[in-house]
């Protein structure tokens, strides 16, 4: 089986936070679903203030079937804004037959996703999210003509690049009205934090 996917294996030589103790990860059977593990973790909203406060950082494993544990591999789903939780929920089972029974499958929600801090919210509901993205998807938009190998759709999609842009500069608007300072906490360089944290943890 391919996955879609990136597996990231993250050995605790990458360093131990100074600033925040590691601690001790509780694990509790997830609610709905069989074999898989799910916990919370606190860490800082912002790594280089820890007095701007915490927030949860969700996680899910599926546990090792021997005797004796082999190791853990960290799974990042990728996306960007997919969810790690959800992804070990449905694919961390099929994952472990593959590399091993010893190994602990290990994801979790990047911030702003899921159950992850801070909360970061795009659209009120399905509803409004339907109605963004309509000028984009069905017959006659873009969504329809997404074959790069076909050149009549490389045309077709030349001549939407004005409505690429100014969907992408709303979105911008959007994430900015609604969500303010809150953006600065959940770039790349904290959600690597968060991941080291874990790994120590």
């Amino acid at each position: 089986m391919k996955f879609s996917t990136f597996g990231l294996v993250i050995f605790s030589a990458l360093g131990s936070s100074k600033a925040l103790a590691p601690v001790n990860v509780t694990w509790s059977n997830c609610p709905q679903t069989t074999g898989v593990e799910c916990a919370t973790v606190q860490v800082p909203l912002d790594w280089a203030d820890e007095s701007k406060g915490m927030i949860p950082i969700a996680l899910s494993r599926i546990p090792a079937t021997t005797p004796q544990r082999e190791g853990y591999m960290f799974f990042n789903p990728g996306g960007p804004g997919g969810s790690g939780t959800e992804f070990i929920q449905f694919t961390g089972k099929e994952i472990q037959s593959i590399l091993g029974a010893g190994l602990e499958i290990i994801s979790w929600d990047p911030r702003g996703v899921g159950g992850s801090g801070p909360n970061i919210t795009l659209f009120s509901g399905e509803a409004e999210y339907g109605d963004f993205w309509k000028p984009l998807v069905g017959g006659g938009h873009v969504g329809a003509h997404g074959n790069l190998t076909i050149a009549s759709d490389v045309d077709f999609i030349m001549t939407q690049v004005s409505t690429f842009d100014s969907a992408a500069q709303s979105l911008n608007q959007r994430m900015i009205e609604r969500n303010g300072d809150l953006l600065k906490y959940v770039g790349t360089c904290a959600v690597v934090r968060d991941l080291v944290y874990l790994v120590d943890s």
